[in-house]
């Protein structure tokens, strides 16, 4: 289902086109998980905290996790965090 989606969100945002649109691959405990992002836009400290709270789950945190929101209940202290359908994302 991830490659799936990065399929999706690959196609659709003008990455390697554009240097302003950018993708950071980066692990969630033992799965794989990319996050896409506007370049100067971004506030560079706020996604290093969000980066950091992901980085430090642990493999064995994950292995129960089935869905997007599940780990964003249980790994994601930030309020205004938002899922988002990446049929939908082009429109945000």
């Amino acid at each position: 289902m991830y490659e799936k989606y990065l399929e999706i969100l690959r196609k659709d945002l003008p990455i390697g086109e554009s240097f302003d649109i950018l993708e950071r691959k980066f692990m969630i405990g033992s799965r794989k998980a990319s996050i896409f992002f506007t370049d100067g836009l971004t506030d560079g400290v706020k996604t290093q905290i969000a980066l950091s709270y992901f980085m430090r789950v642990r493999p064995e945190a994950t292995r129960h996790i089935t869905t997007s929101a599940q780990l964003m209940e249980e790994h994601v202290p930030f309020l205004d965090s938002t899922l988002v359908d990446p049929k939908s994302a082009s429109q945000y």
